[in-house]
């Protein structure tokens, strides 16, 4: 979109001012980029206010970041895997309000990652050190904490049957 003023310095008023004020304003709706950015730790949750009028959310990519739509306009969004993806809030009309870029990164904080022959291992330190499952560890590494978990989780739902 091209602005052409033929305006001199003695014609350009207070309400030319404001009328190109409107239209810089008016330019800068269309189309909506993304202006916001939620980042969210994997395996956590973020609570974000929807914009007004929002009738629908599309998320790029729901592998990496789910969003859980609550009352009063607040949305649940969960960390799913590691990576980046965007969330379109759109009216009923199906225009766009808003666009966010979602981010899910790693925990930084009280973990520790070791390189055993090859292969990592992750572990939750706060401030004794325990296994913990994470994308990228190790196969027999990842399977081992994964069967201790749900031996676990059996036995405290009162099924003393192991997993596996």
């Amino acid at each position: 979109m091209r602005l052409t003023l033929p305006l001199t310095r003695r014609t350009f008023t207070r309400t030319h001012a404001l009328a190109l004020g409107l239209v810089a304003v008016m330019a800068g709706q269309a189309p909506a980029q993304a202006n916001d950015s939620i980042d969210v730790q994997m395996d956590s949750a973020k609570l974000v206010k929807v914009p007004e009028g929002t009738d629908t959310l599309v998320v790029g990519n729901p592998m990496i970041a789910d969003v859980t739509l609550q009352r009063n306009n607040v949305l649940v969004v969960t960390g799913k895997a590691y990576g980046t993806t965007n969330m379109i809030a759109l009216d009923k009309k199906g225009a766009i309000i808003s666009e966010s870029r979602i981010v899910v990164m790693t925990p930084q904080k009280d973990r520790l990652v070791v390189l055993r022959g090859g292969e990592l291992e992750t572990y939750s330190c706060n401030p004794d050190c325990g296994a913990v499952m994470q994308l990228g560890d190790g196969e027999k590494f990842y399977q081992r904490t994964l069967d201790q978990a749900r031996n676990r989780t059996q036995a405290i739902k009162g099924n003393d049957t192991p997993a596996r």
